[in-house]
């Protein structure tokens, strides 16, 4: 099991207590990657790539599957193509792979397909595997792999 949260953000500070008041020094926020789920749900977790794990709050049915992913997967992200090298990094040992069956898009005509412990017993998806937007990739990089200093008085 994979043990990320969804969106998380450290803080380290010095705290300098003096005779009149007291002083925060080097304030540092560091924020880590969001897991690329529209909501905070408790399983949501990055793979190993950068692909995010959605869990669906019901079981979702394989047929309109991906249609229905939009109200999964948060803004600038999109259900997973088997193309894309988040999924190409995953690994596929069963031991390594997360409990439920997550779908990502297969083949040329859009297909779902799972990955997960349990596809093969499911009938329906735990949720969805959501990637950053191709387009919005760059721009996702620069804005999470960020680490912010802040001096506060």
């Amino acid at each position: 099991m994979y043990l990320f949260t969804p969106l998380l953000i450290a803080t380290c500070s010095v705290l300098v207590i003096g005779a009149a008041d007291h002083h925060h020094i080097n304030s540092v926020g560091i924020k880590l990657f969001p897991t690329g789920c529209r909501k905070k749900i408790g399983g949501n977790a990055i793979l190993p790539g950068g692909a995010g794990l959605c869990v669906s709050l019901k079981p979702l049915k394989p047929a309109g599957i991906l249609q229905m992913s939009k109200s999964i997967c948060s803004e600038g992200w999109a259900v997973c193509s088997h193309k894309e090298k988040s999924l190409q990094q995953i690994s596929w040992k069963p031991h390594k792979m997360p409990q439920g069956c997550f779908a990502f898009r297969f083949g040329k005509k859009d297909k779902a397909a799972g990955y997960g412990q349990d596809c093969h017993t499911n009938l329906y998806f735990n949720g969805v595997l959501c990637c950053p937007s191709i387009h919005n990739e760059k721009e996702y990089l620069k804005k999470h792999i960020a680490l912010k200093t802040n001096r506060i008085h």
